[in-house]
């Protein structure tokens, strides 16, 4: 019954939602379902990952670079829910075939996805709960994962307004990946099946860190100098941070500051920001990749505001998470299928 009502409630939705988010066609098609798959359907292993937005992707990145190299010829295709989480895809996971947004959780529009993309394999990071992305990936024949697993206090709240719906979605995964073990007692009272679900760590640290090779200008900024890092900060973070690098400053002279904001179309307001605290700064990207350091470094730069120009670069190693899908990939082949009856 809830669950007829919640797929009831999407086709009045589906209008008025690409109504208010300004979706352009491109997007229309993609939350519709609609994508081609261009040289996608050959591919032995179709994997389809969904993610949240921009930090959901970085938690995602490893897993797909190990599946990637473990499994060669496998074609990936990634959706996030925002723009910014596009964007954060095209970006970090270059080798996928396809960076769409996500279609809308209505069945229609993901059978539509499904049967363009044909995915063999569908892994759904964090608290993604789209119930009829379980549903109809289930009726596709797709085994699914859930990988980085995380349920708040918060959200599990909401989650039990209408348990039967996310109780039903949670027992057609075939792998249940969590963050933590107070991770896997919120899924378990959502009603997971307790025998999938595996505790794994978070595999936004999953990464090999290697040395970046950094422009001149900015290792000048870097050498020999105590830095304050304020990183992916968000509206109003900015000014708490500039009152407490001005008390830091009187302590420690020295002292720089790197601003970089989560979202990037922030940078103007960041710069704002900054101007109204009368500091003196410049944009990573206004750097010149070829000039040569400074000599007086930090004392004439001293506050850095980190744009699309300047990301630490970081190679990506799979451990656990690809490992673990790897190992059990054998019984998941050989799993009856849990194909729910048609709606």
């Amino acid at each position: 019954m809830l669950s007829t009502l919640y797929n009831a409630l999407w086709y009045p939705v589906v209008p008025f939602a690409l109504l208010a988010t300004g979706a352009t066609r491109v997007d229309t098609r993609e939350r519709l379902g609609r994508t081609r798959a261009n040289g996608f359907g050959t591919n032995s292993l179709r994997l389809w990952i969904h993610a949240a937005s921009v930090g959901e992707i970085e938690a995602v990145r490893s897993i797909a670079a190990g599946l990637l190299r473990e499994i060669p010829g496998t074609g990936l295709v990634v959706t996030a829910m925002t723009s910014g989480g596009r964007r954060a895809a095209r970006r970090r996971l270059p080798a996928a075939a396809h960076h769409l947004l996500a279609p809308f959780d209505c069945p229609t529009t993901v059978r539509a996805f499904l049967r363009n993309f044909r995915p063999n394999l569908v892994l759904i990071a964090e608290t993604e709960l789209w119930p009829n992305f379980f549903r109809e990936a289930a009726r596709a024949k797709a085994k699914i994962a859930i990988v980085n697993g995380r349920l708040s206090e918060r959200s599990m709240r909401r989650y039990r307004l209408a348990r039967p719906l996310f109780a039903s979605a949670l027992a057609l995964a075939d792998l249940i990946l969590v963050q933590t073990a107070e991770d896997a007692g919120r899924y378990v009272s959502l009603g997971a099946p307790r025998e999938l679900i595996r505790i794994t760590g978070n595999t936004k640290f999953d990464v090999e860190v290697v040395p970046a090779n950094l422009r001149p200008a900015l290792q000048n900024f870097a050498r020999e100098c105590p830095i304050l890092v304020a990183g992916s900060t968000a509206p109003g973070e900015e000014r708490m941070v500039l009152t407490a690098y001005a008390h830091l400053v009187e302590r420690f002279p020295w002292l720089a500051l790197v601003i970089a904001p989560r979202h990037l179309e922030r940078v103007a307001e960041v710069a704002l920001e900054l101007n109204a605290a009368h500091l003196d700064y410049v944009r990573a990207s206004a750097l010149s990749a070829n000039a040569p350091p400074d000599p007086a470094g930090p004392q004439i730069l001293r506050r850095l505001v980190a744009d699309k120009a300047w990301r630490n670069r970081r190679q990506c190693k799979s451990r656990c998470f690809s490992a673990l899908i790897m190992k059990t990939s054998a019984r998941l082949a050989t799993r009856s299928s849990k194909a729910p009856a048609d709606a």
